[in-house]
């Protein structure tokens, strides 16, 4: 996941700040066990990624040599990375919209339930 942080990095500064201001619930906390009925992957997971995450993570992004999320495989291989980085308030950058809570919490809660791809 370092590489995802270096390479988005270089379109603006990552971590929690965003132009001087923190979202609430920032860090995040991470559900530790699937809760519910867990979110669908093309449903739930991957229209927010289409929003938030492709124009760094796939096709020609700066990230997507290590991390292209547009395949449902790499992003289920480094879904624990990107359960990390989405608590930390860590991605997207700084330079982009923050996830707001909702998004943050389906793949979060995605992540707990095993990441499944249906």
């Amino acid at each position: 996941m370092l590489g995802a942080v270096a390479a988005c990095a270089a379109a603006g500064a990552h971590g929690p700040a965003r132009s001087g201001q923190v979202e609430a619930g920032c860090p995040r906390s991470a559900p530790r066990e699937c809760a519910g009925k867990a979110p669908s992957y093309a449903d739930d997971v991957l229209p927010i990624l289409e929003r938030r995450c492709f124009a760094c993570h796939a096709g020609d992004g700066p990230a997507a040599e290590d991390h292209d999320f547009s395949s449902v495989a790499t992003l289920r291989a480094q879904r624990r990375g990107v359960a990390d980085q989405i608590s930390a308030c860590a991605m997207p950058p700084a330079s982009k919209d923050a996830l707001r809570a909702e998004e943050a919490s389906v793949i979060l809660m995605w992540v707990a339930c095993g990441g499944e791809a249906k």
